[in-house]
């Protein structure tokens, strides 16, 4: 038997930067809207798109923004892989896939 028993590339030119070895754009993660804005999140329907950006503060944050007003903060799982491929040139969108009133599931994925 040979090869690496890997069937996933995660390396080579097409990585998107990020963490060596880490695929910017195989990253999809599911993520709650924290610290939900009301007056935004009340704006929101399933299927709306929110942009993913990165505040650069004394503590890096992800945010879900709506037509220019941040609609909540993001805490996903695989947030400092997330971090890392934003700053390597990598753009993301949230979907809003469910929203039960200040609850809001949303899924992550790169932008094309």
């Amino acid at each position: 038997m040979s090869g690496s028993g890997s069937s996933h590339d995660y390396g080579g030119g097409s990585s998107g930067g990020g963490e060596e070895g880490f695929d910017c754009y195989m990253l999809i993660e599911r993520a709650q809207l924290s610290s939900p804005v009301p007056e935004v999140v009340e704006k929101l329907q399933e299927g709306t798109l929110l942009d993913v950006q990165l505040n650069e503060g004394s503590v890096p944050t992800l945010h879900a923004v709506h037509d220019g007003t941040v609609a909540g903060s993001l805490i996903p799982s695989k947030m400092t892989q997330l971090i890392a491929c934003i700053r390597s040139g990598v753009n993301y969108q949230a979907t809003a896939l469910s929203i039960d009133g200040g609850s809001v599931t949303l899924e992550i994925r790169p932008t094309k």
